[in-house]
């Protein structure tokens, strides 16, 4: 299969009647297998929504337009607010309904609903949670009343669609799901849209699986090793987003001119706690929740970054943002323009850009005045607690506390309903409650001195910031409306969860960064590893004061970069998290734009879209040389070895040095590190002879070796191969003896005694694992052939009958970039070379001329399949290429195709 940079790799792009004649051939391969009486064209085609002419939409004041252009992206215009959401309701409800529905059935826990027995699990754990619950609360207690009517207006906007279209007239997935059950949607609510925050909160919500993967790291590791697997940030090497800047001791105000002192960051953590299999059992649990942006880890991320007017060549800012997320059928995003044809009281929006279906608003995109971009914060805002636990409660401060309980009843498609009782402590839902695994959780947990007797075992409790009502809702329609930064930081303030880097810049040449987010406090320990509940000295005792919370406004540099790294120094006197991205991405970024900069240069559009293409690697540019001096006897090994000479680290799709540098990169882990993990961060299936984690014998006694498989899903299993493990490696790689290069003796297998036996190892298995999958003769390797993107449908494209996933699901792409590229197509280095995160969207917002600003979407505004635009920007995303953007009312007219007309 050749290297295809436009497209799916093995499908051509279809024109009108390309389409039909898909339609037919699925139809005719339904037929065989049974469901061609019910089935049709127009049953496909059902579910296409009017895009021309005028319909009814009850409860409009007056008229709206949707005009929509070439790509099918709709821009609404209406004379007030609430026509202007309930317009934008339906209209959602046209294009991506099937969606929707998923996502606020996933938020409520109540997938089971929809897809039978097989949910049970994952519905149980997310009534745990209580996401929905937790929404309802932000409902009646926290949002303003603008925002409850906007909420009401888009909620009436997509019930009026539900209203006149059933089953394959809402999607195609409903005639599939038709053939297991009779489900019928239901009216969808303001809490429903508000939910979705939960479920965005959840996958951004931190280091949680780094506190698991370290805890479960004890049963093979030193504390030092493990030490060395999670090394300190490089400050001096990657810049952090903020450059300086202090907190005032006295009024907890941060000042980005200040100087800091010498203050220390948080506390020490939690000494000692080695939680083992209960931290095993959750970790399996939680791979089964639906991970809607992408693997939670070190990979989930995004770049942003700002360069002011005085860099630019159009005198005024540029903006950048492409959001690191999940590759999937359809995208997560939905391009939109919401205009009010008059600003004012009545009508206070006039905005543009990406925003999820099942939300009123824009989430990131510009208004008339201000553009603004987020990347994740990556702050440290779950803690797992170790609960001490009988029938009727839990310990805490040396008293018997009752559980605070819930019933909850789980209603199953063609099956019984479950009922379960949710428990919870003071720090929050028992998480171990829901999985069998966990019956006897913390027998094997050594804690520290002074612990209650276990007994059965320790619980498990989640602490986590979005369980607690909160304003997160008002903030997107604050920024919608912002005029300027004094706006803008206002509506950070209410932008609690999950904890974003804020970016910002306006049309008057202003450029800024805020940290936003309810980031805790703790009384001890640093969130590293559980912590002991019954203690209250472990307790969460408030928040950073918002006041506190880093920000920039036009730093004298001239630009602000956020790629998930350190937000501050380490002498920024509260503890944000110990987790940070390690900064490859942002000093990247960093060099290019100082490199276009210097001696007075200036920074285009065209520049800003090159930046976001760039697919260097900072991990090659780092071990290549070490690999090219290894004399390497063997030449069908050799010859492979030959490709890194002169190759200038690019990870371009047709690139061979790539696939094999990135081969070698992958064992090179697996050797050193990978298979001395315990079974529980190994892929799973892949088996190995080991020594057990409880052995303290002779290292050579091979008699004692048992064969051991993973368990992890190869997606976030370890080491993942980010730019955590770039810095694992640079700190031994000039220490060629030392112990990480080592690897012991197996039948068959004789140890590797040093840095170069390891690494002309790994150059030797690159060589024979590429042979077996892109062939012997290395001129026809490509790193896009390895590296392949599939986009899925997330319900009936996983884990539908094979006739339905070829329907919904579309690919492969093969891509270039790569882990802890800017051109971040992320994959892990345990599981292959498969695409597990990508650039979601990308956009440049020009300031100085919003018409001229550029944007693209992962697939297309549709989630119908078979409809143009299903993916239309697929092929024009996989090459960099970006579309034209328009805003103004003349131009939205002058690339407008069709429009429709709503009327009361």
């Amino acid at each position: 299969m050749p290297a295809n940079k436009s497209g799916p790799a093995p499908k051509k792009k279809k024109g009108r009647r390309g389409r039909l004649v898909a339609l037919t051939v699925v139809l005719l391969l339904v037929a065989g297998i049974g469901f061609g009486a019910y089935w049709s064209v127009s049953t496909v085609r059902a579910s296409f929504p009017e895009t021309t002419g005028s319909l009814k939409l009850p409860g409009l004041t007056d008229p709206v337009d949707v005009v929509r252009d070439t790509n099918g992206i709709p821009q609404i215009y209406a004379d007030t607010d609430q026509d202007l959401f309930r317009a934008q309701g339906y209209v959602q409800a046209q294009d991506r309904f099937w969606e929707m529905d998923v996502r606020r059935h996933m938020t409520a826990g109540r997938l089971s609903e929809m897809f039978g027995k097989s949910q049970v699990k994952t519905d149980e754990f997310l009534r745990t949670l209580g996401w929905h619950e937790v929404a309802q609360k932000e409902y009646d207690t926290k949002l303003s009343a603008d925002t409850k009517k906007n909420l009401q207006a888009y909620a009436a906007g997509v019930n009026a669609y539900l209203k006149d279209h059933q089953g394959s007239a809402l999607s195609l997935e409903y005639a599939a799901l038709g053939f297991q059950n009779d489900y019928k949607p239901e009216k969808w609510t303001p809490v429903d849209s508000v939910a979705w925050l939960k479920a965005m909160a959840w996958d951004l919500r931190g280091n949680m699986q780094e506190e698991i993967d370290r805890a479960l790291m004890t049963s093979r590791f030193t504390p030092a090793q493990i030490n060395q697997l999670y090394p300190a940030y490089p400050y001096q090497r990657n810049r952090p987003i903020v450059d300086g800047g202090a907190v005032d001791p006295a009024t907890k105000e941060f000042d980005p001119k200040a100087t800091a002192g010498s203050t220390s960051a948080g506390t020490p953590g939690a000494a000692g706690a080695r939680v083992h299999s209960q931290l095993s059992a959750l970790s399996t649990t939680l791979e089964k929740i639906p991970a809607l942006l992408g693997p939670n880890g070190n990979g989930i991320g995004s770049n942003s970054w700002v360069v002011s007017g005085e860099h630019t060549t159009t005198g005024k800012p540029l903006l950048a943002n492409d959001p690191h997320l999940a590759p999937q059928m359809p995208s997560l995003w939905y391009q939109m323009g919401l205009h009010c044809r008059t600003t004012g009281p009545k009508c206070n929006y006039d905005v543009a850009g990406f925003t999820f279906s099942g939300m009123p608003g824009v989430v990131i995109g510009h208004n008339q005045n201000i553009s603004w971009g987020m990347t994740n914060l990556g702050a440290d805002v779950t803690d797992l607690y170790l609960e001490k636990i009988n029938a009727d409660g839990y310990l805490y401060d040396n008293k018997q506390r009752p559980f605070i309980t819930r019933k909850e009843t789980i209603k199953v498609a063609g099956g019984e309903s479950r009922q379960i009782t949710v428990r919870a402590t003071n720090n929050g839902p028992i998480v171990s409650d829901r999985d069998d695994e966990l019956a006897g959780v913390g027998k094997d947990a050594p804690v520290a001195n002074g612990a209650p007797d276990r007994g059965d075992g320790y619980a498990v409790s989640l602490r986590w910031t979005a369980l607690d009502p909160g304003k997160t809702m008002d903030a997107f329609f604050e920024f919608n409306r912002a005029k300027d930064w004094t706006d803008f930081r206002r509506a950070a303030a209410d932008f609690e969860v999950p904890s974003q880097n804020l970016i910002y810049a306006d049309t008057k040449g202003n450029i800024g960064y805020q940290a936003p987010g309810k980031i805790p406090v703790r009384g001890k320990g640093d969130g590293s590893y559980p912590a002991p509940g019954w203690d209250p000295a472990y307790q969460w005792t408030g928040y950073i004061p918002q006041s506190a919370l880093p920000y920039e406004y036009n730093p004298k540099r001239g630009f602000i970069v956020t790629a998930n790294q350190a937000v501050t120094d380490e002498k920024y006197p509260y503890l944000i998290t110990k987790d940070w991205g390690y900064g490859t991405r942002s000093q990247r970024i960093n060099d290019l734009i100082e490199s276009k900069i210097k001696d007075g240069g200036k920074v285009s559009t065209d520049d800003m879209q090159t930046f976001q293409k760039d697919n260097s690697s900072e991990i090659a540019r780092l071990l290549t040389p070490y690999l090219t001096k290894i004399d390497i006897k063997d030449k069908y090994v050799r010859d492979a070895q030959q490709l890194l000479s002169g190759w200038d680290f690019t990870q371009e799709p047709d690139s061979a040095a790539a696939a094999y540098f990135n081969a070698v990169w992958r064992n090179t882990l697996k050797l050193a590190f990978g298979d001395k993990m315990p079974k529980e961060l190994r892929v799973r299936g892949q088996c190995l002879y080991v020594r057990p984690a409880s052995d303290t014998g002779p290292a050579d006694d091979q008699n004692k070796l048992v064969r051991e498989c993973g368990e992890r899903a190869g997606d976030t299993a370890q080491p993942d191969g980010g730019d955590r493990w770039y810095e694992v490696v640079r700190n031994i790689l000039d220490d060629p003896e030392n112990a990480w290069w080592k690897t012991e003796d197996r039948p068959g297998h004789p140890g590797l005694k040093n840095r170069d036996q390891l690494l002309a190892q790994a150059m030797k298995d690159a060589r024979y694992e590429l042979t077996s999958k892109l062939g012997k003769n290395i001129d026809n390797w490509t790193w896009g052939r390895l590296h392949q993107m599939d986009l899925t449908n997330q319900t009936l494209g996983k884990d539908g009958p094979g006739f339905l996933q070829g329907l919904f699901n579309r690919g492969p792409w093969n891509l270039g970039g790569g882990e802890a590229a800017v051109d971040a197509t992320g994959w892990n280095a345990s599981g292959g070379y498969k695409v597990t995160w990508v650039p979601s969207m990308r956009m440049i917002v020009n300031l100085a001329d919003l018409d001229k600003s550029r944007w693209i979407n992962l697939t297309g505004a549709s989630g119908h399949a078979y409809s143009a635009h299903y993916y239309d920007q697929t092929d024009k995303w996989a090459k960099g290429e970006l579309l034209p953007w328009a805003f103004g009312e003349a131009a939205v007219k002058k690339a407008g195709k069709e429009t429709l007309t709503l009327s009361p």
